[in-house]
């Protein structure tokens, strides 16, 4: 088993040779690993294992446990007899584990395989590991897992090597043959190809059987063998006692040995264990030095791997097992059960899990005494009642509906019948219980025929054990001549299968028979405690190590076991064998490749090779026949097919000989293959010029290169040109994936429902200096330019369009409305602009409504559901939308304003949050929690599912969203200008005719609502904060200016007027600067602007180089009428204040500097 290890390996620098009895072989150098001393000092390890995982694992003789060892050498994990507090195994003689992680194990004084399983959610998967389930198995002493999940077992104390299934159900024995026993077996490895390797000690031999259970030989002289490993390549690898280990090739063949004793590096002490790894590291466990040792071993030079072979030819599986006593079962079509005699008298449904559906049969004058029971093609049941000789169709409640047959031994009369089986016509075949009779009866009861043929020679009945049918022949037991026979459908004796004198006996004690639904015989020996399975004509495939009172087969190969406290059902079906005659044949370019029909298939697997690469996955299908159309000439193909059972277990290659195809006169030397085209979303069409749109697959069917291939794809109406591109050099038979874009023009965005239309593909190409043409149509829908997925959130910035007309207008006018208030906002303007547009959607009587067809949360949580999003202007019309309408709305018209919004994308739902351009909660005045801070910005969140709400209960709704958000990591913010760069958006060409009025009125009533409580707010607030900090610092005077500002953007101007004159003479002459521009302003916003220039001359006196002070004196000389003043004043402050435009937006432009 190839599983990888996570011991690491020290640079490896030593290299060795094999030692060889002969010359030496063609490869031959060992490289010394790693040495990996154990660090318990009570380390005896003798078997070594690597997981699933690759960690190594060893057997602790000493200890008797099985333990899991770290890089470093120490214990892990111990799992051993005990393990919390359960009989877990007793005594170890094996170990290995599957590739999934399921360890088996030998348990040799308990007579078990104890299966165990780990806990794959952990860390440490085997901390909470636990028995899965066990069978048994006498004294096994070593175990081996094939790649098809066969499990051999040997067994010293009968000289035997068991074959079971997975789940403990005896599928074979292997013996030596003639004379020969083997001694004592101590370890047994399977190869890829089914080739079972057995090493018994006692011998000193290496044994060799096939997947068809035949032995190949012996390989003898190895000295106190006591491991053995087998690689990828079929070679195997022998520990010895004294100190080296073997290779052998696959055909038994000792190709040389390796080691000396010691404690060097590359020496060993009774080596023990052999594990593979990579299967070319070979690992050891040292009994002696109680260390691991790995061997790298070259494989350049050693054969090509083999391919897989089965080694079972049946599998079966244990699905079910219900503790209940029943003397007859029966499955119906949907594989529920009928069983009869738990309860006395009384029928019983169950469903496939054991639980009760119905019941009848209390009342006794309905069945006097039932004996069989069968159910027809419709599911009717039909029950043999041998106390009225009779045959009745009972209701599923348990009502008589139709009675057939009467006492009497005339033909067509009943006597103590026995068994009953239907036929595909409803006619039925009745045995009676004295005398064995068997006959046919129509579906009214008429006699038809009888097989009576009584005595104990070939082709006689003696006794009537058992029948059954399949559609070719009649099987019926006799336990009396110990003979399975088998007649026509008209009673006619065709053959049978009986022990005979002097020979070994075929039957014990045969009780049982019965079909499975592709017509195979299985006979029930309970002598022999199997089942032998026979083909529908009557030829042996195997047999099953299954036993109990009664047998009955259901649908999809399930077998019933009637044991006497409990039932079980299996899962059972043959692995197919080689599949006959496979034919690959050329028919005009085309490869034809077929075999006979397997009727333990329900899938083939095709593989194809070619003379420039390996085989390789061709299809899978479910019938006997492939045409290959993709070959080309000059190449040589060959091909190889196995079948796949209905458990999913492959059966044995099958491969064809060679073929090389013709070329095919029907296709172009260059021809267009498979085209795939993804759908498209009309609103993204501008993404399609670099984003492919599907694949089209360009074909060489030819056997030379063909170059500057040009191939171009169009739509009528939807592109203005071709999109054309060129394969510089198609290669001799390559079948190119070319990923193909398209320009789209605007007229895709006419399209209001998903439109299917025809891609207009061609391929141009130069053949002899002469030009070909090759056109195809393919389909590709085009969906309504509403229509959006959810799988990449960034799309619905295609949707936000601050540049549309309807958009831009009613910005500017909401703008136009209200520049006073939000010049003057000491909130800052993002935040009131914020505000404003909420409020306009609001009174615009906007109203949020959810999707009826696609809600966002159903389209959101579905990459593959198409959701349909309305533009701004659509929802403008409209006046409702769903989440992404109106987020897309309000961000439009924020983005057209120059606030720039971010997408907040939690499960299920979407909105939007707008960039207030400040990183400083103080400067808003407002507390931090109620702002998201995202890329050095603070942002707000607004909600818009809480329109007709106000934008304060919008804002604290989205906030609380982002916290949830945030704290169970299921949030993303997408700022609108970076989606917009993947996505486009859209630009609308229509005109719209109506146009949106702003609605001033409303809009100011609840604006300056919530522009008054924001602005209130962070007044109380800055006042309190200035008052704390005079507190701490009562000597910091220009503390009381900031005090005295705050007042006067909270309204209170007079209180703000009273501070700023008790520092106009401060001699501090920042503080005294300060206080004589607020005043100077103060004065402005009076319109005293005399005051005003005489407040702020004295201001520059105090602070010459402060540029707001020039502003604002430029300001002032303006409204007096100064002109030239003005331009030299503002002059100066564009030289002291880079945002000196912010505060002269109103001034005439002619007075800016140049």
């Amino acid at each position: 088993m190839n599983v990888r290890s996570s011991i690491k390996h020290p640079k490896l620098s030593l290299f060795l040779c094999l030692l060889t009895s002969s010359s030496l072989f063609a490869y031959d150098q060992v490289k010394i690993g790693q040495t990996l001393p154990l660090a318990e000092k009570k380390m005896t390890p003798t078997l070594l294992r690597f997981d699933n995982t690759g960690q190594p694992w060893i057997y602790n003789q000493k200890s008797g446990s099985i333990n899991k060892i770290s890089k470093e050498g120490r214990t892990q994990q111990i799992l051993k007899s005990q393990a919390s507090g359960k009989d877990t195994f007793k005594s170890v003689a094996d170990f290995v584990f599957t590739p999934k992680g399921t360890l088996f194990v030998a348990d040799k004084k308990a007579n078990k395989i104890v299966v165990m399983t780990s806990n794959l959610s952990l860390e440490d998967p085997w901390k909470e590991a636990k028995r899965d389930y066990w069978f048994y198995s006498e004294s096994p002493d070593a175990l081996a897992l094939s790649q098809d999940d066969v499990i051999a077992v040997a067994n010293n104390k009968e000289k035997v090597i068991h074959i079971f299934s997975i789940d403990g159900v005896l599928l074979h024995n292997l013996f030596l043959p003639g004379p020969s026993s083997f001694k004592k077996v101590v370890s047994l490895g399977f190869s890829r190809d089914g080739v079972l390797w057995v090493l018994d000690q006692g011998l000193g031999e290496l044994h060799r059987f096939s997947n068809k259970r035949k032995w190949m030989g012996r390989t003898g002289g190895l000295s106190s063998p006591q491991d053995v490993v087998v690689d990828d390549h079929g070679y195997a690898y022998v520990s010895s006692v004294k100190g080296k280990w073997y290779e052998i090739d696959s055909e038994g063949k000792i190709l040389g040995s390796f080691g000396t004793k010691g404690k060097k590096p590359g020496q060993m002490s009774s080596p023990h264990g052999l594990a593979l790894k990579n299967n070319n590291e070979l690992w050891v466990a040292e009994k002696g030095n109680r260390r691991l040792q790995s061997f790298l071993i070259s494989t350049s030079n050693k054969p090509i791997k083999p391919a897989f072979e089965p080694v079972a030819r049946i599998q079966i599986r244990r699905i079910a097992e219900w503790p209940t006593v029943s003397k007859k079962a029966i499955f119906n079509r949907k594989g529920h059960l009928l069983l009869f005699g738990r309860k006395k008298g009384k029928f019983e449904w169950i469903d496939d899990q054991g639980n009760p559906i119905s019941s009848f049969g209390d009342d006794k004058n309905l069945f006097s005494r039932p004996v069989d029971m069968v159910l027809d093609q419709a599911d009717n049941l039909w029950i043999l009642d041998a106390g009225d000789h009779s045959i009745k169709k009972v209701s599923k409640d348990g009502v008589v509906e139709k009675k057939v047959g009467e006492k009497g031994r005339k033909e067509g009369y009943l006597k103590d019948p026995i068994y009953l089986v239907l036929r595909k016509d409803n006619s039925f075949l009745v045995v009676d219980k004295n005398g064995g009779r068997v006959q046919a009866l129509g579906p009214d009861g008429l006699f038809l025929f009888a097989i009576r043929n009584p005595g104990k020679e070939k082709g006689q009945v003696s006794e009537v054990s058992g029948i059954t049918i399949n559609d070719e022949r009649i099987g019926i037991i006799d336990n009396q001549r110990k003979a399975l026979l088998f007649f026509d459908h008209n009673g006619n004796f065709l053959a049978e299968i009986a022990n005979k004198e002097n020979k070994a006996p075929i039957w014990a004690d045969i009780t049982g028979v019965a079909t499975d639904h592709k017509g195979r015989f299985y006979v029930l020996d309970k002598g022999a405690r199997r089942i032998r399975i026979f083909s529908p004509k009557g030829r042996f495939i195997a047999d099953l190590s299954l036993f109990g009172e009664g047998l009955t087969l259901g649908p999809d190969g399930r077998i019933l076991m009637i044991e006497k406290k409990h039932i079980s059902i299996y899962q059972m079906d043959i692995v197919p064998k080689e599949l006959g005659n496979l034919s690959a044949k050329d028919v005009e370019g085309i490869i034809t490749v077929s075999w006979d029909f397997c009727t333990s298939c329900v899938e083939y697997e095709l593989h194809r090779s070619s003379s420039v690469r390996g085989f390789k996955l061709l299809t899978k299908l479910d019938k006997g026949v492939y045409e290959d159309e993709d070959v080309r000439p000059g190449i040589l193909y060959r091909y190889r097919v196995r079948g796949i059972n209905s458990m999913g277990y492959k059966g044995n290659w099958t491969i064809s000989e060679a073929v090389e195809p013709s070329r095919r006169k029907d296709i172009s030397l260059v021809s267009l293959g498979d085209i795939k085209f993804r759908p498209i979303f009309s609103a993204s069409y501008k993404t399609y010029v670099n984003q492919p749109i599907g694949e089209v697959e360009v074909r060489n069917n030819d056997d030379r290169v063909y170059r500057n291939v040009k191939l171009s794809l169009s739509i009528k109406k939807y592109t203005d040109f071709p999109t054309e591109l060129v394969l510089q050099d198609l290669q001799p038979g390559e079948r190119r994936l070319v990923p193909v874009t398209l320009t789209f023009n605007d007229d895709i965005l006419e399209l209001t429902e998903n439109t299917p239309v025809q891609v207009e593909l061609q391929v141009i190409y130069f053949q002899d200096n002469e030009k070909k043409k090759v056109s195809r149509n393919a389909p590709i829908t085009l969906y309504s330019r509403n229509a959006i997925v959810w799988e990449d959130k960034k799309r619905i910035s295609s949707f936000i369009t601050p540049r549309d007309k309807p958009i831009v207008d009613l910005a500017r006018k909401g703008i136009s409305h209200f520049i006073s208030p939000l010049k003057g906002s000491t909130v800052g303007k993002q935040l009131a602009k914020a505000a404003l547009f909420y409020e306009a959607m609001n009174a615009l009587e906007i109203a949020y409504v959810p999707d009826p067809n696609t809600p966002f949360a159903e389209a959101a949580g579905n990459k593959d559901v198409i959701d349909y999003i309305q533009f701004p202007r659509e929802t403008l019309r409209h006046r409702t939308g769903d989440c992404d309408d109106t987020t897309a709305l309000l961000s439009s018209l924020l983005e057209s304003i120059g606030v720039e919004t971010a997408l907040v994308d939690t499960p299920n739902h979407i909105f939007l949050m707008a960039n207030l351009d400040e990183d400083d909660p103080e400067v808003i005045g407002l507390p931090e929690e109620r702002f998201v801070e995202f890329r050095g910005s603070l942002w707000v969140p607004i909600e818009t599912t809480k329109l007709g709400q106000d934008f304060l209960e919008a804002w604290k709704v989205g906030m609380a969203q982002v916290m949830d958000g945030k704290e169970k990591g299921n949030i993303e913010f997408i700022p609108v200008v970076e989606a917009s760069e993947h996505y486009s958006p859209v630009t609308l060409t229509e005109k719209v005719d109506e146009k949106i009025p702003f609605p001033k009125g409303k809009v100011e009533a609840s604006f300056m609502i919530i522009m008054d409580k924001m602005q209130r707010e962070r007044y109380e607030r800055q006042v309190a904060k200035f008052k704390e900090l005079m507190r701490e610092d009562p000597e910091s005077d220009m503390l009381h200016i900031r005090l005295g500002m705050a007042h006067v953007e909270g309204g209170k101007k007079a209180e703000g007027r009273k501070i700023f004159q008790s520092y106009v003479t401060s001699p501090d002459l920042e503080v005294r600067a300060a206080a004589q521009n607020n005043l100077g302003n103060l004065a402005y916003l009076n319109g005293n602007y005399k005051a005003a220039e005489k407040y702020l001359a004295n201001a520059s006196i105090s602070s010459p180089k402060d540029g707001g002070i020039l502003v604002n004196r430029a300001r002032t000389a303006w409204k007096l009428g100064k002109k030239e003043k003005a331009k030299e004043l503002l002059k100066k402050a564009s030289k002291l204040l880079d945002d000196w435009r912010e505060y002269v937006w109103d001034m005439p432009a002619e007075y800016y500097p140049k």
